[in-house]
């Protein structure tokens, strides 16, 4: 098997494509902090392939605060903000969200918020 890598220029014209339909969100290094930041183009500071961000992947999905109900309405409120992409992302924080789906999701007892 054959292991291919995108190039910085061409890392840069993905994430300029991916900006047309998502809000693109990708991690930066600053001093010894790394952390998830909006893509504003070609940066020095954005890091792919170095370890982990300090914040979890799960702020994106988990907001600390969520409105779930107005006036005990039957439907569930729903975002109109546009989709996101979050690139640079480890393998292990997506496994994550396995376990996540097995309990809400796909359990007995499936969270409808989730």
């Amino acid at each position: 098997m054959e292991l291919l890598y995108i190039n910085n220029t061409n890392l840069g014209k993905l994430l300029e494509g991916l900006e047309e339909d998502f809000s693109v969100f990708t991690p930066v290094k600053k001093g010894n902090q790394r952390f998830f930041r909006r893509y504003a183009g070609e940066s020095e500071d954005v890091l792919i392939g170095e370890v982990r961000t300090f914040e979890p992947l799960k702020s994106f999905f988990f907001k600390a605060r969520e409105r779930v109900a107005v006036g005990f309405e039957p439907d569930i409120p729903h975002s109109d903000d546009r989709p996101f992409c979050v690139v640079g992302v480890k393998a292990c924080d997506l496994k994550g969200f396995k376990v996540q789906d097995f309990v809400f999701k796909d359990h007995d007892c499936t969270d409808p918020f989730y």
